[in-house]
């Protein structure tokens, strides 16, 4: 019996040591925050009443957000392709068209001119 425990015991060690690992590489991946999804779920203390958007005059050059509730909607890319949420009058955060970037996309905003 205690050769099944240790074992068990052993076991979620392991998976404990993965889970702990998958959750660096996605943070380090997403340059140190969890932000890399087009969709986040901020903290009830983040709640918002009214649509925000952090890039009310969208700007390329800068990753911003809009949130309704505790919905984050980032901009996100897709290639090349940057698409900006914002708030639409009436409703919650909706996504732009797409634009594509001529030096690139990363991290949800396109990257200066080279």
């Amino acid at each position: 019996m205690t050769h099944k425990k240790e074992a068990s015991n052993l076991y979620l060690l392991g998976v404990a040591a993965v889970v702990v690992i998958a959750v660096v590489v996605l943070v380090l991946n997403n340059g140190g925050s969890l932000e890399g999804a087009a969709q986040v779920i901020v903290p009830e203390s983040s709640r918002v009443k009214t649509c925000v958007d952090t890039d009310p005059n969208d700007d390329w050059h800068v990753r911003g957000y809009a949130q309704q509730g505790v919905q984050r909607y980032y901009d996100v890319c897709d290639g090349n392709d940057l698409s900006q949420y914002y708030c639409k009058s009436g409703s919650g955060p909706w996504p732009r068209r797409s634009f594509e970037c001529p030096s690139g996309c990363e991290r949800g905003a396109c990257l200066p001119r080279r």
